[in-house]
């Protein structure tokens, strides 16, 4: 961003376009942590019949489970439907904006929040307030035994004091697609832990998403085009730098053409 703002060059973003994609990948995590799915499909196939479904005596339903989602975007408020309307949860969400989607979701600040939370969604921006906010001190605040799903970003959680809540038992679980380093390190110790599910940052990848993004994208180009500023233009501060250079190369141009 700063090398584009010093060259007056328009940074567009696509928001919003694969939030569902991202909504349902949380819903299934959800099901699968709340079931223990991937516990017993390999339970299942290196043991027993009978091994994996004992399994099932661990099992929970969703509903009137208190969810925390930090991050209350778009993303976060589609979450926060689904599981209110769909699976009757309590949902609790925790924002740094002033947007408020009422009608399904309580707000509370993060550390009265973290302490009522079945399973935590992180579903955030990454900035200078986000990072390393699920520290240790925030884990031990939760209930012991508690899931977490991260399609944040990975430097959202303290890796670390992760690995060391899960370990000691104060997290029940984790559904993890974004980590501090990626591609994952084959010794990082979440890749030997049967209570964590383990993606390659796609939650928010599928051909409706892609799709979707791939169009919004095009679509301000065209604006660029015509002269117009993107829709969904980031660095709007520089607005007016932005249009100046762009009228220098189209004086520049049509010098040339003469």
């Amino acid at each position: 961003m700063s090398a584009a703002n010093k060259f007056k060059i328009a940074v567009a973003n696509a928001p919003g376009a694969n939030a569902r994609t991202v909504a349902e990948y949380v819903i299934g995590q959800l099901i699968n942590l709340s079931r223990q799915l991937i516990q017993v499909h390999n339970t299942l196939n290196q043991y027993d019949w009978a091994t994996a479904r004992a399994l099932s005596s661990n099992a929970t339903e969703l509903k009137g489970k208190c969810l925390v989602i930090v991050g209350v975007g778009a993303i976060g408020s589609m979450i926060a439907k689904i599981c209110s309307i769909g699976f009757n949860m309590r949902v609790i969400g925790v924002t740094q904006t002033s947007q408020r989607h009422s009608d399904f979701i309580e707000y509370k600040p993060l550390g009265e929040a973290l302490g009522q939370a079945d399973y935590l969604v992180l579903s955030c921006p990454l900035n200078g307030k986000t990072q390393g906010l699920i520290d240790h001190k925030a884990l031990q605040l939760m209930k012991r035994g508690a899931k977490l799903i991260n399609v944040s970003r990975g430097a959202v959680i303290d890796e670390q004091a992760l690995i060391f809540a899960l370990k000691e038992g104060q997290l029940g679980g984790a559904a993890l697609d974004v980590f501090h380093v990626q591609p994952l390190p084959e010794t990082s110790p979440l890749r030997n832990m049967k209570q964590v599910i383990l993606s390659p940052h796609l939650a928010g990848i599928t051909d409706e998403s892609m799709e979707a993004m791939s169009e919004m994208v095009v679509r301000q180009i065209e604006t660029m085009e015509d002269g117009q500023l993107p829709q969904h233009l980031v660095n709007k501060e520089h607005s007016e730098a932005i249009r100046q250079r762009w009228q220098m190369i189209d004086t520049s141009a049509d010098v040339t053409e003469s």
